[in-house]
């Protein structure tokens, strides 16, 4: 029985990623590039291309406060693995 395996998602600007945390992406876990940048490694690519394309295109509703919430969670992240 062969498993499924889904693309991931990498991403280090934490503006796209708390959009995607806040539209309910799984983080799968984050990783450090050159010692200075944090990527964001979400699951399921084809889904996070999506949210990302309606940021983009002006067509992605999120509410203000719960995006918010997810700035300050993304962020702590950031500067806790500082």
């Amino acid at each position: 029985m062969k498993m499924k395996t889904t693309p991931l998602y990498r991403v280090k600007d934490y503006f796209l990623a708390s959009i995607l945390y806040e539209t309910g992406q799984k983080l799968d876990h984050r990783e450090w590039g050159d010692h200075k940048t944090l990527w964001w490694v979400f699951e399921d690519k084809d889904k996070c291309d999506v949210i990302i394309n309606k940021h983009y295109n002006g067509e992605l509703n999120l509410n203000s406060m719960s995006f918010v919430e997810s700035l300050r969670t993304v962020k702590g992240m950031l500067y806790s693995e500082a």
